[in-house]
């Protein structure tokens, strides 16, 4: 099989990253499929979005028998309002025909996002795993490819993304989305999980979690790229799906500063300490 040069693509510089990049156009190369891989599971985090779940429960309904017997699915309430037990109907529980589990953090913890990836991925009984945000997901189609795809045991996966909105500016942009991941779960514990530094009840900021896990991908010995292989994530914008977490430009400026402190060496470049908070299996 052609072996491809490493290649750095421009939509990875976003922060400006001063390190050794092994960034390679990927499309697999692995001797073996993620399905016979030992099976995968999909970690989603909710934070109170109820149309998104009610998009994404969809989708997965969507699934053949032949996929969903191949997932294992876990969402994360990240202690928003709706909870995600709440719409647990049994209406909906009664059609839910694969194996999902749902857990719940019970500390209220500001813009948690990392501690509940963190603990849907802890959970997770696959060598794979894959994380997603509760706006995206893979259409049926996708979802086989991804079971068809050979990844490399050493490597870390991302992938472009399809928007679905009316917003023709915000259908533009198709830089690859940064918290759809596919690794296996030893990298993610090798690499200590998303840092929960970056929580904002304990930074008083939001996001950066994923700019700074891929940091650490790149100057690891482990290897990160993009999937070439035509399989999109689908993203739902807020015209779609309902309105995102409202975070300020204050608050996200903190999590930058605090990125680039842990980049550049003014900080330790990881908290080890995850799962900083108090959570129970409702599902």
């Amino acid at each position: 099989m052609m072996q491809l040069k490493p290649k750095v693509d421009k939509r990875w510089n976003r922060a400006n990253w001063n390190t050794p990049r092994r960034v390679t156009e990927v499309d697999g190369g692995g001797p073996k499929s993620v399905s016979e891989l030992g099976g995968l599971t999909i970690v989603h985090t909710f934070f109170g979005e109820k149309e998104r779940f009610k998009l994404l429960m969809a989708n997965w309904m969507k699934y053949p028998r032949s996929i969903k017997d191949k997932i294992k699915i876990i969402m994360v309430d990240d202690h928003g309002t709706p909870s995600l037990k709440s719409l647990l109907t049994p209406s909906i529980t009664k059609r839910i025909d694969f194996d999902f589990t749902v857990y719940e953090i019970e500390d209220d913890l500001r813009y948690n996002t990392p501690g509940a990836y963190n603990l849907g991925v802890m959970a997770a009984a696959t060598p794979w795993i894959l994380t997603l945000e509760s706006d995206c997901t893979f259409l049926p189609a996708m979802m086989q490819k991804i079971l068809d795809y050979k990844p490399k045991e050493d490597s870390v996966y991302m992938f472009d993304r399809l928007r679905v909105t009316e917003d023709k500016a915000l259908l533009m942009l198709d830089r690859y989305l940064p918290t759809a991941i596919l690794m296996k779960k030893e990298i993610f514990l090798d690499l200590n999980g998303f840092d929960e530094d970056f929580t904002g009840e304990w930074s008083t900021g939001y996001g950066f979690f994923d700019c700074h896990f891929t940091f650490k991908v790149m100057v690891s010995k482990w290897h990160i790229g993009r999937v070439q292989n035509n399989i999109l994530a689908t993203e739902w914008m807020s015209d779609v799906c309902g309105p995102s977490i409202d975070r300020t430009t204050a608050e996200v400026n903190i999590n930058r500063t605090l990125f680039h402190d842990k980049r550049d060496g003014r900080q330790p470049l990881n908290n080890n300490k995850i799962l900083r908070f108090a959570w129970s299996k409702i599902r």
